[in-house]
């Protein structure tokens, strides 16, 4: 009975420490959200994460924030800004050692992205050769390349 109640006690103990982390991290968002819209832009948090009071607050919660940039991409969700939630979320994904699913997850999303980009370059080395595609075909490769449009491929000589 006193082991229960001794787990028990270690279940209150951890939601209430997460409760606590969670609560300083709205705060700080609320402080990086300066103009108070509930949306924080990468310029604006790579800026405050370059500040080094800051980055060494982070620290002190044991996050490693040394790059803004890369944080951002962790936390937003395509949009070019992140809220509160996303915040809160990605960077709570970030605090502490990586977990296995997580590795996992990211090897499969890497073997994905793998696999269309090769069948893109097969789609467009097969434009190359001149070879005319029927329509059905057509519609297949518009469809893939709806898929597709998840990949930016800009032109860094442009």
């Amino acid at each position: 009975d006193a082991a229960q109640n001794d787990m028990q006690q270690q279940v209150v103990d951890k939601v209430l420490k997460k409760t606590e982390f969670v609560n300083k991290l709205e705060g700080i968002f609320r402080a990086i959200d300066e103009n108070g819209t509930g949306m924080i832009s990468e310029e604006r948090l790579t800026h405050v994460l370059g500040i080094p009071k800051v980055a060494a607050y982070f620290q002190t919660m044991e996050l490693d924030v040394h790059e803004g940039q890369a944080l951002f991409k962790v936390l937003q969700n395509s949009n070019g800004e992140v809220t509160l939630e996303e915040f809160i979320d990605g960077i709570l994904r970030c605090k502490g050692p990586a977990r296995a699913i997580d590795q996992v997850a990211m090897h499969a999303e890497l073997r994905d992205i793998d696999a269309k980009i090769g069948r893109l370059a097969a789609l467009m080395s097969h434009c190359d050769t001149g070879q005319w595609i029927s329509g059905s075909e057509e519609l297949g490769i518009h469809h893939r390349a709806e898929h597709l449009k998840v990949l930016r491929i800009h032109d860094t000589n442009a």
